[in-house]
Parts: structure tokens; sequence; C-alpha cells
């Protein structure tokens, strides 16, 4: 008995099945010869966090999820906006997935280097580069790519700032990259996605804010939850002091 897949000649392509790529997008070992409109690459780094690691499994994840919507081939539809996305590019073969940049464990410089030169290869052979990152600390480098086409507008969408300064010796943190890229002579300007960005991931009220968390934090460091008073003991003050060594009447 003939089955079906061999009567029909047809391939399902399921989500499950095959080389992840993006979108199942076709696959370019190198950009010499690059058509498309979309060049998707990876960078699967996160050595600039400092707690949390994983992120540079990213780009792989991302892929794997991808190819949930890349079923029909015809882009995907969104049915809150009313909208098909990327039907044009999926039906055309527009898009590449470029592969992922070459990490250098613990070499820093080296792999931002690379970040920056395949952004560059892809923006010389026309197409847009989408990254697929990685910790934040990537987005520098990324962005140094462009600086053949300036002048660039960087907008930021996040609930941090990551613009921390130059302490300790740390330039390339999750924290930093931002600060990396507002002197950069081609970004014109930096400009946060949201106004006012560090509330964007914010559930609290402002009484919880001014009561929990330090006045100078920009959104970024949680404050304690206060200590659960034990049965008996005295109650400590609501409003403690910011100087460890002042204690009010009430305190114990």
């Amino acid at each position: 008995m003939t089955s079906s897949s061999r009567r029909s000649g047809l391939k399902l392509h399921r989500p499950f099945v095959g080389v992840p790529s993006f979108l199942r997008a076709r696959i370019e070992n190198s950009c010499d010869a690059l058509d498309a409109d979309i060049a998707v690459f990876g960078v699967p780094f996160d050595e600039g966090s400092p707690f949390l690691a994983g992120s540079r499994m990213g780009p792989r994840s991302i892929r794997e999820h991808s190819l949930r919507f890349a079923g029909s081939g015809a882009g995907f539809h969104d049915p809150q906006t009313g909208r098909t996305y990327l039907a044009h590019e999926m039906a055309n073969g527009t898009i590449a997935d470029v592969g992922d940049v070459d990490v250098w464990p613990t070499d820093v410089n080296s792999t931002f280097d690379n970040a920056t030169d395949l952004t560059k290869s892809i923006l010389a052979a026309g197409a847009l580069p989408v990254m697929l990152g990685g910790d934040h600390s990537v987005t520098y480098p990324v962005v140094r790519g462009f600086e053949d086409e300036a002048p660039l507008h960087a907008i930021h969408f996040d609930a941090h700032i990551d613009y921390a300064p130059f302490i300790h010796d740390l330039r390339f943190t999750n924290m930093h990259p931002f600060r990396n890229i507002a002197p950069l002579e081609h970004v014109l300007s930096l400009t946060p996605g949201r106004d006012p960005q560090p509330a964007q991931r914010r559930v609290r009220d402002r009484r919880f804010d001014r009561r929990r968390q330090p006045r100078d934090d920009h959104g970024r460091v949680p404050g304690r939850r206060p200590a659960r008073r034990r049965r008996g003991s005295a109650p400590r003050c609501a409003e403690p002091t910011r100087t460890s060594t002042s204690t009010c009447s009430t305190c114990p």
C-alpha cells in the first residue's frame, strides 16, 4: 500500500522538523552573495549579565519558536490589529538567516568586533540587519556597525536605561550599551521608546515606590520588602531613616 506521502509528494514542514532557521528562511553561510531584503543573525552572548546567565541560548530558542509562524509561508495574521505581517517577504523569500556571530568566550572585544563586522557585511549587501540576542550588551557592537549609514536615530524600548557609568573597570555589561552608543559620531539621537522610560515595567503605585525604594534608583533597584514583625515584638517605624546609625524612639 502506497503511503499518502509517496502519493502526494508533499512535505508538511511541521515546526518540529528540519533545521530551525528564523521563520524557516533560507540559510546563507556568507554575505558575499547575499540577496535578501532582511538578514537575520544571532549574537549568542551573555557574558555581560551579572547574574541569570542563559540568554546566549536566545537566538537558537527564538528560531525554534519562530517555526510556529512559518507553516503557511504567507506571513502571520494579528487578530488584534487585523493585519498580516511579513506576507510579501515570506511569500517571495526575501528573508535570509545568515547564522550567528562567532563568539570568543571571555574575549569581549573579539566577539563585539565580529558582531560589528557581520552587521557591516549585511548592510553592504543592501539588506536590513535583524539581530537576535544575547544580553543587552550586544546592542552596542551592532549599532556601531551602522557607522557608514549616518545619521542614525536610536529608539530604546526597555524598562531600564542601560546607561550605567563606567566604574570598577566595567564597560561592556548589560547595563552599559547605551552609555557606549551615545558618543558614537553617527548616532544623531537616542530616544526612549516610552516616557518616562524607567516606569515601563512597574505595576506599583507611586506611594509604594516612595515608601520602599531609594529615591535615586532610576526605577532599576526594587525595594526590600518590610520584615514581618514577630508576635509580641516591638513595632518598627514605617519610615526608617536613610542612615544606619540613626533610629527613632520606636525602633529597638
